[in-house]
């Protein structure tokens, strides 16, 4: 029985992890500690938070800065009366919805930098193995960052142009994206 159980569980672990080439900073969506459906994706980390609320997730991505958004409008105002990183050492980089129109289960993602936009990519995240793979049904990018999207994991198959403003239907991309890159 043990024996078995160590199988399985081998077996879970490397189902969930997937390998991405080296470069940028990277990481796989691990299952998400919290049972919310408002996450906060810690690019540097790599650990995924689930909150109850909007304002609890927008609070914790950004290590207590905002403290009274209650949704992505309020959130996009918050930021633009601060600096980039408020401070803290925290970027939002960009949102990414289950549903078109910014509805349904969110994750927001957070970075200790902004990106230099067009010039490369800064930041990686395989969704691979998680609940978000092949569901994303439109896109925030930050003003400092843009977001290209990939078909497979480690940024394989069919890549997007880069979204450089919100997109509430993300068209042939809606549920077939594996990799979200931040450039």
């Amino acid at each position: 029985m043990r024996r078995m159980l160590a199988v399985l569980a081998t077996s879970a672990a490397l189902a969930l992890s997937t390998a991405l080439p080296a470069g940028a900073t990277t990481g796989a969506a691990p299952g998400p500690s919290g049972s919310g459906n408002e996450c906060v994706a810690d690019v540097d980390t790599k650990k995924v938070t689930c909150f109850d609320t909007f304002r609890e997730a927008a609070k914790a991505g950004s290590d207590g800065a905002i403290t009274d958004a209650d949704n992505p409008k309020e959130l996009n105002a918050a930021l633009a009366s601060y600096r980039e990183d408020w401070g803290t050492g925290r970027t939002w980089l960009g949102t990414a919805t289950w549903d078109s129109q910014w509805q349904g289960d969110a994750l927001y993602f957070w970075g200790d930098h902004a990106c230099a936009t067009g010039n490369g990519e800064d930041y990686a995240w395989d969704l691979s193995g998680s609940r978000w793979d092949d569901q994303l049904s439109s896109l925030t990018p930050s003003s400092v960052c843009w977001i290209e999207l990939f078909q497979f994991p480690a940024r394989g198959g069919a890549k997007s142009e880069p979204f450089k403003s919100p997109a509430g239907d993300l068209g042939w991309w809606n549920d077939r994206t594996s990799t979200i890159t931040f450039v």
